[in-house]
This record gives C-alpha cells, structure tokens and sequence, in this order.
C-alpha cells in the first residue's frame, strides 16, 4: 500500500505541476496581450492624432484611416478574448488549491496499535509526535501545537501541557517516534521526566503517512 501510494504521489505531483506550466503559459499570454494592446492603443492615438492634423493627399489620408481602423478592430477583439484568458487562469488556480494537498494526506494512514507500547492502565494518555528538529503536541483529541526540539526546557507551552499531564494521577505521555525524530524524542522525554516527574511511553511510527490514534481515543483528554 505504501509503495502504491507513493506512486500516486508521484502522479500527483505531476499533475500539479503541468496545471502550474499551463497557469504561467495563460499569465505570459497575458502579459504579452497586454503588452501589445498598449501599444496598439498607442498607435490608435497616433493615427488619430496625425489624421486629424494632417494636410496629406486623399490617398494618404484614405491609409492612415484604414490603418486606424484596423488598429480600432484588432484593440476590439483583444477585448473579447482578454476575460475568457482572466477566466480560465481563474478556473486552474482553483483546481491547483483543490488538489495542492500535503504528500503526506495522501499515504496511508499509520494505525497506532497499543501492544508494546508498555503503557500503565487507568489513567489519561497523552500523545506528542518527535520528528527531525521537532515536537508535535497532541493536546487533546483535536488540537495539536508543533513546537522545536531546541526550545525544550524553554518553552512554555510544552511546560503547560507537561505540567497537566503531571496533574493527573497514572496519566501517561505517549511518544510517537518518527524515524527521524530519536534525538527530539530523548530530549523531550528526558525534560518530562526529570523536571515534571512525567511518565513516558514510546512507539516507533515506522510509515510517514497521517498518524491515526482511534483506537485510543477512550484514553485520551478529551
């Protein structure tokens, strides 16, 4: 399933980016458009400004005229043609929004299973994600606060969310390692323990997709 979703991915990704080379080729054309009508209006102003003056012969006069009309038609057409352009970089924009979602949504999701996680019974669990220079807060069933490894024993929020866990009596905190996520996960572990007196639990997150902790929620704040 992994190695299928990353393939979607790669797909994915491929589609976004032709839809980006499309919006820049819509937004040169554009641009060139717009170019081109400002000096075709320039040359409308010209052309009516030099008939309007001009002591010529019929025969010039009868060019110039058919000039500015020419230039009057093709500013007239440029008009016609510059909303749908607008419209269809509109409409590419919104499908790339649509479908410009995190890599990591479209993995399977990694079920977190309670066995082997040696965690006490009776007592709230409360979950935080280690990554590479990172900590993910699980704070309660719907809010998650991501703060650096390297504000650990400094940060006020993790202190909080430490210091409510030690409120509670058998509450544990749960440890989400991602493979990259060892050093942030012994700090982090290391400040809960020795400065709050926290009970810590670990599990190894082995995927990268979405974590799902359903099968926890009864334990956890709610």
């Amino acid at each position: 399933e992994f190695v299928k979703a990353e393939e979607e991915i790669e797909a994915h990704q491929e589609e976004l980016e032709k839809i980006k080379q499309q919006i820049k080729q819509l937004e040169d054309d554009k641009a060139q458009q717009e170019k081109y009508r400002d000096e075709l209006e320039e040359k409308r102003i010209k052309l009516k400004l030099r008939l309007e003056a001009t002591q010529n012969s019929d025969k010039v006069n009868r060019e110039l005229q058919k000039e500015l009309e020419l230039a009057i038609m093709q500013l007239a057409e440029m008009a016609k043609e510059k909303p749908p352009i607008a419209k269809e970089i509109e409409q590419l924009k919104k499908e790339l929004a649509a479908r410009n979602k995190d890599p990591k949504d479209l993995l399977p999701k990694v079920v977190v299973q309670p066995g082997g996680s040696g965690l006490a019974q009776g007592g709230n669990l409360f979950f935080a994600e280690a990554t590479a220079g990172a900590l993910t807060l699980y704070k309660n069933k719907t809010d998650k606060k991501r703060i650096t490894s390297g504000s650990i024993g400094t940060d006020k929020e993790y202190d909080e969310f430490l210091q409510k866990i030690a409120a509670q009596p058998g509450a544990t905190l749960v440890f989400l390692i991602r493979d990259d996520g060892w050093s942030s996960y012994t700090r982090a572990a290391g400040w809960a323990e020795a400065t709050f007196n926290v009970k810590t639990g670990k599990l190894p997150i082995p995927s990268k997709g979405a974590i799902d902790l359903a099968q926890f929620e009864r334990f956890m704040a709610p």
